[in-house]
């Protein structure tokens, strides 16, 4: 039998706020639970995202379902109750999963959690047409971004305001 979780993404806009089903590696299945915080590839990019796993379900078939990557944090972050008030939250107030967790849980606890990024290479990019047509859309901020993050595997958006 196969698992799935369904993930929230920490900060994604309302309007696209809903959890997207990952798979559960089955010698994982002890550590992933519901309300544990945990990276996952999202989006077409397979950029790294922060994500808390709001359920699990059986599936019959993965339906190359990508799988979940790190566990963050040593134990699980929301019980199933503080889970429940968080969609209760993100529905009867329009906020985000994302937004209620951070209204639910102390600021220290989600201090721990930092997000990173990467740079997307040009190999990773479809074509290198596409490459540089998208570094030419970029402004004069933007482009020092790039410059200052391209040496580096990953960054926090702390290391780039420092800079």
């Amino acid at each position: 039998m196969i698992f799935a979780a369904g993930v929230y993404i920490l900060d994604l806009p309302f309007h696209a706020d809903v959890p997207f089903r990952y798979r559960v590696p089955e010698d994982r299945l002890d550590e992933i639970v519901p309300g544990t915080v945990v990276e996952v590839a999202f989006g077409k990019g397979n950029r790294a995202a922060t994500g808390i796993v709001g359920f699990l379900e059986k599936i019959e078939d993965d339906l190359e379902l990508k799988p979940i990557g790190e566990v963050i944090g040593d134990e699980r972050l929301l019980s199933g109750e503080l889970i429940g008030l968080c969609r209760f939250l993100k529905e009867f107030t329009l906020c985000t999963f994302g937004e209620a967790v951070r209204t639910v849980v102390p600021p220290q606890t989600l201090a721990k959690v930092i997000t990173t990024y990467r740079i997307i290479t040009e190999e990773e990019m479809e074509s290198e047409a596409q490459f540089k047509a998208a570094f030419s859309r970029l402004g004069e901020r933007s482009r020092r971004v790039y410059e200052l993050a391209a040496g580096r595997k990953r960054f926090t958006k702390q290391y780039v305001q420092g800079e």
